[in-house]
């Protein structure tokens, strides 16, 4: 049992009222309210957009264009290379 309390609060599925290093996660999250003042400076500062669909399709580009960069660093692997990542190319995107 005292294994599963301690798991429990390293997790954070378990909190302590009052504690710093076991207090609820959620404790540490922006109130509606708060995030509504600050969500368009953190747009603005980060690059991101603050409509849903268009952050969503940025994301989707930004992770193409990281996919083909891996893609680009796996196929110019030689393979004698130590360490060199074997890999085989599905057609995900």
């Amino acid at each position: 049992m005292l294994f599963a309390v301690r798991d429990g609060l390293r997790s954070g599925d378990i909190y302590v009222p009052g504690s710093c290093r076991y207090a609820d996660p959620s404790s540490y999250l922006f109130t509606h309210a708060q995030w509504a003042g600050k969500r368009s400076e953190f747009c603005v500062l980060t690059g991101k957009a603050s409509d849903a669909v268009k952050a969503l399709e940025q994301g989707q580009a930004e992770l193409g264009a990281a996919l083909e960069d891996l893609y680009d660093v796996l196929a110019s692997a030689a393979s004698k290379d130590v360490g060199a990542v074997r890999w085989m190319m599905t057609g995900i995107w």
